[in-house]
């Protein structure tokens, strides 16, 4: 079934290209174009005209015809819009970073509030000490980081549970 696809494809691509040069045929003369050879040589002008075989120019050192074999790529070389476009880019750029950083100032506002909540939840039921457990594995892990909330010092030898008084 691959072999299939393969051929297909390689059948099809003399279609492709011929379709593609002839969408060469709406250029007008007069339009600047830039021609891209195979040896990745540029030439660049005002369009002349187009043949089935060769496409013709007009550059700086004169008028120039390129054989169809010998073409990678046309561009059609419209710069009316590049300040315009530059615009519209730096200022979707803009109001993009401003809302990432608005978003980023009230989420960090948030995470304060909600620690300080916490803090005086832990304050008001007299928990000085804050010990983290080690989620790998079923021990306790009372010699790992803790944050001491008030000077009261709490024994670190004691399981979580027995530290904070939670059942």
């Amino acid at each position: 079934m691959r072999k299939f696809w393969i051929l297909v494809c390689v059948l099809g691509m003399p279609c492709v290209a011929s379709a593609q040069w002839e969408n060469l045929n709406t250029l007008q003369a007069g339009q600047r174009i830039q021609v891209v050879e195979v040896n990745s040589k540029k030439d660049s002008g005002t369009f002349l005209g187009i043949s089935d075989k060769t496409i013709s120019l007009q550059g700086k050192s004169g008028e120039q015809t390129i054989q169809r074999q010998d073409v990678r790529s046309v561009k059609f070389m419209e710069n009316k819009h590049r300040l315009r476009n530059t615009l519209i880019g730096a200022t979707v750029g803009a109001g993009a970073g401003a809302g990432i950083s608005v978003g980023m100032f009230f989420s960090n506002l948030i995470m304060c509030f909600i620690i300080l909540t916490t803090a005086a939840s832990l304050h008001a039921r007299g928990i000085a000490l804050v010990m983290a457990r080690d989620l790998r594995t079923t021990e306790n892990c009372s010699m790992d980081l803790c944050w001491i909330l008030l000077p009261r010092v709490v024994n670190v030898h004691t399981s979580p549970v027995e530290a904070t008084g939670w059942q």
